[in-house]
């Protein structure tokens, strides 16, 4: 199920995981509840696990909500103004240069580093991570993009898209049930999300619906989920091909003429995206990290990651992680 969590009334009406329940410090009788300022809501990687998160702020008491870093990022929209105030901009992520947000605005947060988000009343925040993103591209055919890195220009500008606050109030309108047809209306409309963020903030462009002598849409989605189930393993053309329901002959022709790469080059790649996601993190070893992507040993991490990136895996590490002591 979609991770959900609402603050309305006395408790949350769809229990989260518990790195994500807050600590009430007292109930209102006109709904929600406040955060110790120290014991904070949180979202840890862990929570990931269906490649979407939703919560909401509504009436009540504001918050604060702490995420740790992960391929991902976060859409905060304000849905409207608390009854009774004039509008008005709230701040929503503090630092030196504070992000303000007014009703019907609405922010995206890169979270592949760790942040600090406070959440005002009528907030709601629909997280997306890489893999949810990337479904959405590939389902357009687009194979090779990084959708996180595509929305960098986005991140941290305020959007006033009427669009994205229509959908965003329709993901709201389902927080206050837990039936099963509320977490498909869920998924969906976080879907929605995802292509509209792609379609509108991006460059990026679908490829024709079908390559001649490619694989079908479904094919070649079922292919790269098989890839991806085990990355540390060599492919086993003969259990993907199978799973298509072609030779591996044809299925890697097919593949090739869909992607433009060999299946073991497109795992390569594949390996090298998870090692960057690793070294992100910056709790391994180079070592350590080409064992777990299935590379043979360091040396041929780097080779690949050169190869393919220009630059040796310690200096990209460096690039991105200043202070990193694993390289």
């Amino acid at each position: 199920m979609l991770r959900t969590l609402v603050h309305e009334g006395d408790a949350p009406s769809a229990v989260p995981p518990a790195s994500l329940r807050p600590t009430p410090t007292r109930d209102l009788g006109f709904g929600g509840m406040s955060h110790d300022p120290v014991r904070q809501a949180r979202i840890r990687p862990d929570d990931w696990s269906d490649g979407a998160i939703v919560l909401g702020w509504r009436d009540g008491m504001a918050g604060s909500l702490r995420v740790d870093r992960h391929d991902a990022l976060i859409l905060q929209v304000r849905l409207g103004e608390t009854d009774g105030r004039p509008p008005y901009r709230e701040v929503v992520e503090g630092g030196q240069s504070p992000m303000l947000l007014r009703a019907r605005e609405a922010i995206l947060h890169d979270l592949r580093q760790t942040r600090i988000l406070r959440t005002p009343k009528q907030t709601l925040l629909i997280g997306l991570d890489s893999r949810r993103l990337k479904q959405v591209a590939e389902d357009l055919g687009i194979l090779d993009a990084d959708p996180l890195e595509e929305l960098v220009p986005a991140y941290g500008a305020v959007l006033a898209d009427s669009a994205l606050h229509n959908l965003a109030v329709s993901v709201g309108e389902t927080l206050g049930r837990q039936d099963r047809w509320a977490d498909v209306i869920r998924r969906q409309l976080t879907r929605a999300v995802a292509a509209h963020l792609l379609g509108t903030y991006t460059s990026l462009q679908p490829a024709p619906e079908t390559v001649r002598g490619g694989l079908a849409p479904w094919q070649l989605r079922r292919a790269q989920e098989h890839i991806r189930s085990d990355l540390a393993r060599p492919i086993d053309l003969q259990t993907v091909s199978e799973a298509c329901g072609l030779s591996i002959s044809h299925f890697a022709r097919a593949f090739r003429q869909s992607t433009g790469i060999a299946p073991h080059s497109w795992l390569t790649r594949e390996r090298i995206a998870q090692a960057k996601t690793m070294m992100r993190r910056g709790d391994r070893t180079l070592a350590d990290i080409a064992l777990a992507c299935g590379f043979a040993d360091q040396s041929h991490f780097t080779r690949a990651f050169a190869k393919d990136q220009g630059t040796t895996p310690g200096r990209w590490r460096r690039l991105v992680e200043p202070d990193s002591r694993h390289a």
